[in-house]
């Protein structure tokens, strides 16, 4: 092609391999007058980050209101530039954003705030990253994760509060759990753990 002086001019390459590529420019004029320029090296970065979740592991429980994501992120080229969390309730629902990293260093981890989302154990966490050229990753999914943010509820049945009763006293009460089926529950006289039953299951 034809050559305009001053006016900027370029060579374009496609389907470049990862990798550092050495360049320079020299020029040749109508009486073989040459000139050529310094090197410099252009970094050819078509791969994107790879990212694996960490925390949560699988089938974990989550009970925090407010709980740190973490991921692992490999990259080989210009950088990790954001790394994006996402949940969703069950596999029937959209993936809503969790939190991002954005700072594109380790560790790669952001708080989860879940204080206003349903307790059950069908959840599912995912994770995926960019580079700073814009090369998206692959996302990497957890299935089967656990919000149990819900205490045991209790109700006690006797003796009622400032009753009188003899020598043997039986006490009752009633609790539940919105997820669990096996609770422990202990008795406490005076601030110290008297008795404790290790396996409640609810009917």
């Amino acid at each position: 092609s034809s050559i305009i002086e001053n006016q900027s001019q370029n060579f374009s390459l496609s389907a470049v391999q990862d990798g550092g590529l050495y360049w320079e420019i020299n020029c040749t004029d109508q009486v073989n007058n040459t000139n050529g320029t310094g090197q410099r090296i252009v970094h050819i970065d078509n791969t994107a980050p790879a990212a694996t979740l960490v925390i949560p592991g699988a089938f974990q429980n989550i009970s925090a209101l407010i709980f740190s994501l973490n991921a692992s992120v490999v990259e080989t080229g210009a950088g990790v530039n954001v790394t994006t969390f996402e949940y969703r309730e069950n596999g029937s629902k959209e993936f809503a954003l969790a939190c991002r990293d954005t700072d594109g260093l380790f560790p790669f981890s952001c708080n989860w705030t879940t204080s206003s989302l349903n307790d059950t154990s069908t959840y599912e966490i995912r994770v995926y990253a960019n580079d700073s050229l814009g090369n998206n990753g692959t996302v990497f999914t957890r299935l089967n994760i656990t919000l149990d943010k819900t205490p045991p509820n209790i109700s006690l049945i006797s003796p009622v509060n400032n009753a009188f009763s003899l020598q043997n006293v039986t006490f009752v009460y009633n609790v539940s759990d919105v997820l669990r089926n096996n609770i422990s529950c202990s008795i406490i006289f005076n601030q110290s753990v008297n008795r404790t039953n290790i396996s409640i299951t609810e009917e």
